[in-house]
């Protein structure tokens, strides 16, 4: 199609579209690609740095004058080889108890029309590689979620700061491209869930520019005063923006000013921007970012009664729009804080930051007990496992990085998370060890796919420069390779798909002669789960485990070898139900993972 073709195509579904929401009585606004039409004075775009996060470093948005492309026209669409695993998309509520899911930067993944930026259009061409429906065949990831990092319209490469809830961003794609990538996905079995930052707008957003007029509708969706009044955030950053001789308050920085929740104009407008994307497009799902800000209360910011409250009410909300949908809340501190956001029905899981800082530090210190000590304080704090386990994400610097470039200790922090209970969240490049540190655009680097030029990611320069080590740590190079990281992290995904126990069972820590050894014990209804994991890098001869829970009648059981090839001691379990000083096997390998399944000896 060419482009002024498009672009009449484009106009039309806008004048349709506009048609049918006026028709519904739906009071929102469509954009065009000239998003800031007010001659209103606004923050100026040469502002010089993002604070996007509480504990992120900083960020540089892009440029005016590049931020919005001519979207790709062109869509490329791959069969997939079969149809859904069974079961896989029923309107089971809890559907996500049974996902693993894999972490999105749209931007970073695939170029499909060679301008440098991925798009929707290109995770359609690389689903296969994700899941490709096929329960037959080994060569994918195999996971069964997707979450894609924010897709709206953003003046930023990042997109948290959103200037239209109902749009796509044209860099990666129309909403028929993104229609297309959640009908290819769901043929595959894999659900999607969408980044909703719902604390703030971007400074371009439509409402953002009305309110500045004191006199406007949208003057009350944005927290304005008069004067400055003078209190700072948690961590001493500035809340206070001056503009046009007011202050307006943004929690994060002067490009993201808040929403004002105490208007109920606000949250209906919220409610229909959930109800667009779960009723209207069809997305499984949210990640809410940075749900503990919504709703200040004076000079209390965070973690506030009336923003529990709210939370309480969207939860109801949106599983009245559709009992199947998801959410997982980003809370980024203690998990006697983030618990109760699930405790008490806020969001369906809440991401387990102290797992995550748990496991990295106790493999870099070869101390299981950290481990074991967050496991057991998780199992206890959050209702059956209701909580989203991984080891970094795009506000980290990358899991091998952390772990000084040690591909061994990133299997191991691989065989810890994806066996522990909770959903698992891989993010895109971990499993092949992709390296990066702060600032957060050099832990959002474009995917290596091979170790062509670009990475295989695009036929021209990428929106940012490739990692260095590209040429050694791609997907193309560890397909080929039945020991590489990308394999483990294969093997393991299979293995939690296969076995209930990883997914809903209760964990239990075994105690270990060595301390060096990682060891839990997984129980979901009979099936019962042995993982072991050396944390050094030396072969142990003496491991003796040790469990004091009743997980069995006592008497002799088989071990089954779900990992690697051994021939696994039978286990005796006790009087009590656990068991005492047993070693399965001879020795254990520097980092090596041993998972047994234990059956019964005599079925």
């Amino acid at each position: 199609m060419s482009s002024i073709s498009s672009k009449l195509a484009r106009k039309t579904l806008l004048i349709v579209g506009a048609l049918f929401l006026f028709l519904c009585g739906c009071h929102r606004e469509l954009s065009t690609k000239t998003y800031v039409t007010s001659s209103t004075p606004i923050i100026p775009t040469t502002a010089t740095i993002i604070k996007e996060k509480t504990r992120t470093p900083t960020l540089t948005p892009t440029t005016t004058a590049t931020r919005f492309i001519e979207a790709s026209t062109q869509t490329l669409t791959p069969s997939p080889t079969s149809t859904a695993l069974p079961g896989n998309l029923s309107s089971d509520a809890e559907w996500w108890q049974d996902t693993t899911f894999y972490e999105i930067f749209v931007r970073s993944f695939y170029d499909s029309d060679a301008d440098g930026i991925g798009d929707f259009n290109g995770i359609i061409q690389k689903l296969d590689y994700l899941n490709d429906g096929d329960p037959s065949t080994s060569m994918d990831l195999g996971i069964n979620g997707i979450w894609l990092m924010p897709i709206m319209p953003s003046p930023t490469t990042h997109g948290y700061d959103v200037i239209d809830f109902y749009q796509v961003n044209p860099q990666y794609g129309t909403m028929d491209d993104f229609k297309e990538l959640l009908t290819q996905a769901h043929l595959r079995g894999i659900r999607v869930i969408l980044d909703l930052p719902l604390n703030h707008t971007s400074v371009e957003n439509s409402w953002f520019i009305q309110s500045q007029d004191p006199q406007s509708h949208y003057r009350d969706w944005y927290i304005w005063s008069s004067t400055d009044p003078g209190y700072r955030g948690p961590w001493n950053q500035v809340v206070w923006h001056p503009l046009n001789g007011e202050y307006f308050y943004g929690f994060f920085w002067e490009g993201m000013p808040d929403l004002n929740y105490k208007n109920p104009n606000v949250t209906d407008e919220m409610q229909n921007v959930t109800r667009f994307w779960l009723g209207d497009v069809g997305v499984d799902g949210f990640r809410l970012d940075a749900i503990g800000d919504l709703i200040e209360e004076g000079s209390q910011q965070i973690e506030t009664p009336a923003t529990h409250h709210w939370l309480r009410d969207f939860y109801q909300f949106y599983k009245g729009v559709n009992p199947a949908a998801f959410t997982v809340g980003e809370v980024w501190m203690d998990n006697a804080i983030v618990a109760p956001y699930v405790q008490n029905k806020e969001v369906d899981l809440a991401f387990n930051f102290d797992l995550s800082a748990s496991i990295l530090r106790g493999i870099n210190e070869i101390n299981p007990g950290i481990i074991t000590a967050e496991v057991l304080r998780s199992k206890d704090l959050f209702p059956e496992g209701r909580y989203g386990v991984f080891v970094t994400n795009h506000d980290m610097e990358r899991v091998i990085t952390q772990l000084g470039h040690n591909p061994q200790k990133a299997k191991i922090a691989a065989s810890i998370y994806l066996t522990l209970p909770g959903v698992p969240f891989i993010y895109y490049g971990e499993e092949i060890g992709m390296s990066g540190i702060a600032p957060d655009e050099q832990c959002r680097l474009p995917m290596q796919w091979t170790s062509d030029q670009y990475a295989g990611f695009s036929t021209t320069t990428p929106w940012k420069p490739l990692q260095s080590d590209y040429a050694s740590a791609n997907v193309n190079l560890e397909q080929a390779d039945p020991l590489s990281l990308l394999e483990h992290y294969r093997k393991l995904v299979s293995l939690r798909n296969n076995n209930a126990a990883f997914r809903k069972g209760e964990v239990f820590a075994n105690t270990c002669g060595d301390q060096s050894i990682f060891s839990t014990t997984l129980l979901y209804e009979k099936n019962v789960i042995l993982v072991i994991v050396n944390l050094s890098d030396r072969a142990i001869k003496k491991f003796p485990l040790n469990q004091n829970a009743k997980i069995l009648p006592a008497g002799s059981y088989d071990l089954v070898d779900l990992f690697v090839t051994s021939h696994p001691a039978p286990l005796e379990i006790n009087s009590s139900g656990g068991f005492e000083n047993f070693q399965p096997v001879d020795q254990i390998q520097g980092y090596e993972t041993l998972i047994f399944e234990v059956v019964s000896a005599n079925p």
